[in-house]
């Protein structure tokens, strides 16, 4: 099994998310269609089997890693944050996060968690670029990936967007972002 994964900040703890959190808080953000809008999943509330096989699925992963985001202060959950299509020989990888709590929402925990893992892919996996994509009519994702160092791809200088296959396999039919390392 994978190490639990652990990245403290300021006001957060990003640990491995347990099947156990599929019932109440975690649970309740897919019951909220507002929360559900912007997300990629099915127009209706999840089931509990629904989300614990994801999270069982997603912890097996050797391509992902799934993080639970908890506030320091009563270690509430508040999130989830994943690191997914981890490519080695691309250097690269994909991130997206939830802030399911909407009593969290405008306080810039998502841009301090996305920074936090963000450091982790860069620094720990040593991948150089780091993708995220988010909705068209979701402004507050796309500041909170902005505001933890994210471009645009396509404020990218054109000679490094074309380069080392940047946009191979890369969809881009939403707002999509890239963090870049060294």
């Amino acid at each position: 099994m994978k190490p639990a994964y652990q990245i403290e900040t300021e006001r957060l703890l990003l640990g491995t998310l347990e099947p156990s959190l599929a019932d109440g808080a975690y649970k309740t953000w897919f019951e909220d269609s507002h929360v559900r809008s912007f997300l990629s999943v099915p127009d209706r509330p999840l089931r509990r089997d629904e989300l614990v096989d994801y999270i069982e699925t997603e912890n097996r992963s050797e391509t992902g890693i799934l993080f639970g985001v908890f506030l320091k202060d009563g270690v509430q959950h508040i999130g989830n944050l994943h690191v997914t299509h981890i490519d080695r020989a691309l250097s690269r990888a994909s991130m997206g996060i939830l802030i399911g709590d909407r009593e969290h929402w405008g306080r810039g925990l998502a841009s301090e968690a996305i920074d936090a893992a963000a450091r982790y892919v860069g620094e720990v996996l040593k991948l150089k670029r780091l993708y995220a994509g988010c909705h068209h009519d979701n402004p507050g994702s796309a500041r909170a990936f902005r505001n933890a160092a994210f471009l645009e791809l396509s404020e990218l200088p054109r000679d490094l967007a074309d380069q080392d296959n940047w946009r191979q396999g890369i969809e881009i039919d939403q707002i999509m972002m890239v963090r870049l390392f060294a």
